[in-house]
């Protein structure tokens, strides 16, 4: 799984990739922490992507997630 979190404005879109965990690691379990000030004062769309066929379950299930600010 990848999280993607992209500015949504301004003249140079930017966008910070960060893979997460891999579907081809069974019972495979993250928790992760990102830091995202680069991004500080801007708006932003927080992305979850997976892709998956018919050979693998769910992709991924996101349990929880928090979004702080300082």
């Amino acid at each position: 799984m990848v999280i993607a979190c992209q500015r949504t404005r301004g003249l140079r879109p930017a966008t910070q990739y960060v893979e997460v965990c891999s579907p081809l690691r069974q019972g495979d379990h993250a928790q992760k922490t990102f830091d995202l000030s680069s991004l500080a004062g801007q708006t932003v769309t927080v992305k979850f992507n997976s892709v998956e066929d018919s050979s693998l379950q769910t992709g991924f299930v996101v349990d929880d997630t928090a979004l702080t600010t300082s």
